[in-house]
């Protein structure tokens, strides 16, 4: 009768976890940034012979993102160079003792 219970039990969990959920996908609300009245609405100076307008909106969001930030290789401890603690070792133990007798 226990495995019976187990094992209906088990069936019915994993019936539900297959079943598809009611709950939407999460999709964030991203407010536009750029906007073409608001942009028309700034005053830029204007230089000498040269034409400013801002950017449209359209072109703004076809700009791809850019990577700020690369990432830095890094070693296991065990592969690190050896030269950077050795020399470290040597200069620490090579100092003249300071000892005034």
């Amino acid at each position: 009768m226990r495995r019976l219970t187990i094992l209906l039990c088990s069936a019915l969990l994993c019936a539900q976890a297959q079943s598809p959920s009611s709950k939407k996908p999460y999709t964030p609300d991203i407010p536009k940034v750029w906007d073409d009245a608001a942009m028309a609405s700034i005053e830029l100076p204007r230089a000498a012979k040269v034409d400013v307008r801002p950017l449209s909106s359209a072109y703004y969001y076809t700009i791809p993102e850019r990577t700020l930030w690369k990432p830095i290789p890094s070693t296991l401890p065990a592969r690190s160079p050896r030269a950077t603690t050795s020399g470290c070792n040597s200069r620490i133990r090579s100092r003249p003792s300071t000892s005034t007798n």
